[in-house]
């Protein structure tokens, strides 16, 4: 924990290191300036300059020093350093929360006031393997964020450090105060269909000044609107919306089309397919190392609807071990949903699906509609086509 708040305060000490003259504090008093605002400004340059040798170090040359347990931290009439490695790491683990405090409390006082400062952290699941380490990494960045954010307060200081997290990981994570940060201190991001499309028109407005309705033609396709259609087609992230939209603009200029039609967004759906495929991979490399095994089951079923029994049979014979384990993890990452009375139910969409043995070796199953084609499965019809 004490090495993310190092980092989180060496990111806010560059961040403040942009506010280089007196008119961003609006102090009266220039003399407070020149003889307290501005040593402390002097401190933080210093202490950049000595440590990375510049005073806007990236996040991967502070997060690599902290990786190699940094062979030394200089901070005035104070330093940290060995020849050996050993001797480094247990010294720095005595000492990191003095440097700590040396960075806050000058951070802290010379902060602009009725201002947030951001830092945010994002994609925090690349490389997840649900490993201990892996899981104390994520622990300590929070409660690092949650201590740095009190400290900011009690100095009147609005310091908002925002992490960027799948609540699947996150249900993954045991510490102290757990459920206090989750009702008090997190906000669950929820997409729909029609949180998309705005996200999508703002994207159009910025680009070319129009909205959806100036892009899309508003055919519908079979019983859906365009919309609907394209949404089914995600799991409701918003990458997955721009990249599908993004494709379909593509075939619609290719066609020489100056709006994107129904036969436009049709044939988007083959290199969006094979775009979700290859993100299912890299996404889940680490936390299932036998994912492309399990796609090639899918594969070799051949059909969109399936039933437990056809999945743990067919795991069988691809020598996968637990076929029951296996679907679990399938439909925990979305890409299995369970068939209900009246529709499908993926994770991304409820907060909870029984994955246990519970269910029946007949329970109808769905493959995400996105694998469809790159998998060449049929609709319950017997078809490929939507």
């Amino acid at each position: 924990m004490n090495s993310w708040k190092y980092i989180i305060w060496v990111l806010l000490a560059k961040k403040i290191l942009n506010y280089d003259e007196p008119s961003h504090f609006k102090f009266i008093d220039t003399l407070l300036w020149k003889s307290f605002v501005n040593s402390n400004f002097r401190f933080l340059r210093r202490f950049l300059n000595q440590n990375y040798g510049n005073i806007a170090p990236s996040f991967t040359e502070i997060i690599a020093d902290r990786a190699r347990q940094i062979r030394s931290l200089k901070v005035k009439d104070f330093e940290i350093g060995t020849d050996s490695q050993q001797d480094v790491s247990q010294r720095l683990s005595r000492s990191i929360n003095i440097i700590n405090h040396a960075i806050e409390s000058r951070i802290l006082s010379i902060l602009p006031d009725k201002t947030n400062h951001f830092l945010l952290f994002d994609q925090l699941d690349l490389g997840w393997d649900e490993t201990e380490e892996s899981k104390r990494l994520i622990i300590g960045l929070i409660l690092a964020a949650r201590d740095v954010v009190r400290e900011a307060k009690l100095a009147n200081k609005q310091v908002r450090v925002v992490i960027f997290l799948r609540s699947d990981i996150y249900e993954t994570l045991k510490f102290e105060d757990k459920n206090k940060i989750w009702l008090g201190d997190s906000v669950k991001l929820q997409w729909d269909e029609w949180r998309l499309k705005q996200l999508i028109s703002k994207r159009i407005e910025a680009s070319a000044g129009g909205a959806w309705e100036n892009v899309f033609t508003g055919e519908k396709l079979g019983n859906l609107s365009q919309l609907r259609y394209i949404a089914e087609k995600t799991m409701l992230r918003p990458r997955d919306m721009i990249q599908f939209c993004t494709y379909a603009r593509e075939i619609a200029l290719r066609l020489d089309k100056n709006m994107i039609d129904n036969e436009s967004i049709i044939e988007a759906c083959q290199p969006f397919s094979d775009y979700m495929r290859r993100e299912i991979q890299d996404e889940c490399k680490a936390s299932v190392p036998e994912i492309d095994r399990l796609l090639t089951v899918l594969k070799d079923i051949g059909a969109e609807k399936i039933t437990k029994k056809q999945f743990v049979e067919h795991c069988k014979i691809k020598d996968i071990a637990n076929g029951n384990v296996a679907l679990g993890m399938l439909v925990k990452l979305s890409i299995i949903g369970v068939c209900r009375r009246f529709r499908t139910e993926y994770c991304y969409q409820v907060d909870h699906i029984d994955v246990s043995e519970k269910l029946e070796p007949t329970q109808e199953l769905m493959v995400h509609p996105s694998l469809r084609h790159i998998l060449g499965l049929v609709n319950p019809s017997g078809s490929q086509k939507d």
